[in-house]
């Protein structure tokens, strides 16, 4: 069983820890009213994140700019996130923000992939642009030689 003096030290220990472990590391303002975290936090941009699937898989970031600001125009400004092949090898799933999103959809868009100069299509599918990231969306795949089960 513990002492008087233990229980009476843990209670000290506790209270301290309540009342002032909070105030120091979730920048709550001081009663002087300045912080007391020592990192200032970056202000948050309202951006929208899309996704954009189904993308041909001999598409580089460039090119999937190059076919966005065809779209939208070029006050879109998009900017490719991240690039990933899909798990299914047949495309590559893309995350992009855009600098100016007026003329984007809302949710939810296909947008037909091009035809080649002699008017025969290239590609007979879509890719889609949405904001709604319901199921699983790969943001990374390695190269197949870095995930190597031993």
């Amino acid at each position: 069983m513990p002492s008087l003096t233990e229980v009476v030290l843990f209670g000290i220990v506790t209270v301290l820890t309540v009342v002032f472990f909070p105030r120091t590391f979730s920048g709550i303002p001081s009663p002087k009213g300045q912080l007391l975290t020592s990192a200032a936090k970056p202000p948050r941009r309202n951006t929208v994140t899309f996704r954009l699937r189904g993308i041909p898989l001999n598409w580089d970031t460039a090119r999937i700019g190059e076919f966005l600001k065809e779209q939208y125009g070029p006050t879109c400004a998009p900017t490719v996130k991240s690039l990933a092949l899909e798990i299914h090898a047949r495309s590559i799933t893309s995350t992009i923000v855009f600098g100016n999103t007026t003329m984007l959809p809302n949710t939810f868009r296909q947008i037909k992939l091009p035809s080649s100069h002699e008017g025969k299509p290239v590609y007979d599918e879509y890719i889609m642009l949405d904001t709604e990231f319901h199921g699983i969306t790969t943001l990374f795949a390695p190269p197949p030689d870095d995930h190597q089960v031993e």
